[in-house]
């Protein structure tokens, strides 16, 4: 499987929360730059002076941060290894082995898995197992296994330490 293969396998099935995550953000970037907008028509009072600007970031910024975020969920990190495909499966099973895993299936050297973290959030890992090289995928999803893109750093966290992990065994 190719690069862009596993790119493809990890995005199935998430194009309608894609959808809608992008929605929900365009809808309150709207919202911030309507009430922005009025609230520069109508001039700042002085009871109220320059805090009613706080309403406007709090609905931009988490909107702004969507669209930024929402594709992060979809970056594959490649480890480059010449030890054997069972060795680097036995270095996947042992990392697995760390985690609270609920549901592990694999497919032709492709294992995707999801567990919970220490703060009972779900992780969803996609990793693919090839001769020359191993490709990971982190993202994190509700307990219903949807999508959001407010995650605070979960699938940061997440990638991160499978990607140390990996490349200090590989």
């Amino acid at each position: 499987m190719t690069e862009s293969e596993f790119k493809k396998k990890i995005r199935k099935g998430s194009r309608w929360d894609d959808g809608l995550n992008y929605i929900f953000c365009v809808f309150i970037v709207a919202f911030g730059l309507v009430f922005s907008y009025n609230i520069y028509k109508n001039g700042i009072t002085a009871p109220t002076g320059y805090r009613v600007l706080f309403i406007p970031l709090m609905c931009l910024v988490p909107g702004l941060y969507g669209f930024w975020r929402i594709p992060k969920d979809y970056e594959v990190f490649t480890i480059k290894s010449e030890k054997s495909i069972d060795n680097k499966r036995a270095i996947v099973d042992s990392y697995l082995s760390t985690l609270k895993v609920e549901t592990i299936t694999e497919d032709q050297g492709f294992i995707t898995c999801r567990y919970r973290n220490a703060f009972f959030n779900k992780v969803d890992l996609s990793i693919l197992i090839d001769e020359e090289k191993v490709l990971l995928s982190a993202r994190g999803v509700d307990q219903y296994g949807g999508k959001g893109f407010i995650d605070l750093g979960l699938t940061y966290r997440a990638s991160k330490k499978l990607r140390k992990y990996m490349q200090a065994s590989l």
